[in-house]
């Protein structure tokens, strides 16, 4: 038969089975975060109940049915309650997938004790607290490969140089980054140099183009304005020739009229003559 406290005992045997993980994986991986050692924690916890089957297994004797925890369990370092359900006990090979209980095991009173005596010894001890039966450098996780658990030792002294290694090249990378920040700087500096003349000279262009355009429309108007005067003075030219030709036409009747006057003037004189020549003889004859 159990004791009435081998519940409770048994549930700190399993925190600190997990606390012990979680130191253990703090100290092989040097995990930052105690969130960082431990995920996933149903997979951490199932690596410890296949480490530890003995305190699983139970007691030769008549069988019984397990009793189940009557409070709660919480598991460090997560806000994740599992309640007490009425199940049965599985074997480890099971219990992946019912990981919500916690079942009491029979074991004796004795060795509870005896475990308790343990890990009040390994909790005084924390640099030497080691789980019974357990081996931690060989332990494997799943976020983790295997290579990271045998990494060789390095001295001090190849680590300063490593280190002094390494400063070397992050100086040589920053003086590399600032020479390269340095040449984007000159090179945005010319580029804006370069679109400010690139501006300048469109702007030239327009203007030129512009002034271009201004004289070529005053000399398209200049040359209807020379065209317009050059047809105005065929006009008058054609005029004048007209004219011409009617004051010659003009001047031609006018010499046949002065001609055919003067024609009727010597008539008119030989008409007169020769009348007084008759009256003259007349008188004569007389």
């Amino acid at each position: 038969m159990a004791h009435p406290g081998d519940a409770s005992r048994f549930g700190r045997l399993v925190a600190a089975g997990l606390l012990l993980g979680v130191c253990d994986a703090w100290d092989l991986r040097g995990a930052s975060s105690l969130q960082q050692a431990v995920l996933p924690q149903q997979m951490l916890l199932q690596q410890r109940l296949q480490f530890q089957p003995q305190y699983l297994q139970p007691q030769m004797g008549p069988l019984q049915q397990p009793q189940l925890l009557q409070q709660p369990y919480v598991i460090p370092g997560s806000q994740q309650q599992y309640l007490p359900q009425q199940q049965q006990y599985l074997p480890p090979q099971q219990q992946q997938q019912q990981l919500e209980y916690l079942p009491q095991m029979q074991m004796p009173y004795s060795q509870i004790q005896q475990m308790e005596a343990q890990l009040q010894q390994q909790q005084m001890q924390p640099q030497q607290m080691q789980f019974p039966q357990q081996q931690p450098q060989q332990m494997q996780f799943q976020q983790y490969p295997q290579q990271l658990m045998q990494m060789p030792q390095k001295s001090f002294a190849s680590e300063e140089r490593e280190l002094e290694s390494a400063k070397a090249q992050l100086t040589e990378l920053k003086e590399k980054m600032e020479t390269a920040e340095k040449r984007a700087t000159q090179a945005e500096k010319d580029a804006a140099t370069a679109r400010t003349e690139k501006k300048t000279l469109e702007d030239t262009a327009r203007q030129l183009q512009s002034r271009e355009q201004a004289v070529e429309d005053q000399a398209i108007g200049a040359v209807r304005a020379a065209k317009a005067k050059v047809a105005e003075a065929r006009g008058e030219l054609t005029d004048m020739e007209t004219q011409l030709r009617q004051a010659q036409a003009d001047a031609i009747q006018a010499r046949a009229a002065r001609a055919a006057a003067e024609e009727q003037v010597l008539l008119h004189t030989a008409a007169y003559k020769v009348s007084k020549a008759q009256e003259l003889s007349s008188t004569w004859a007389q």
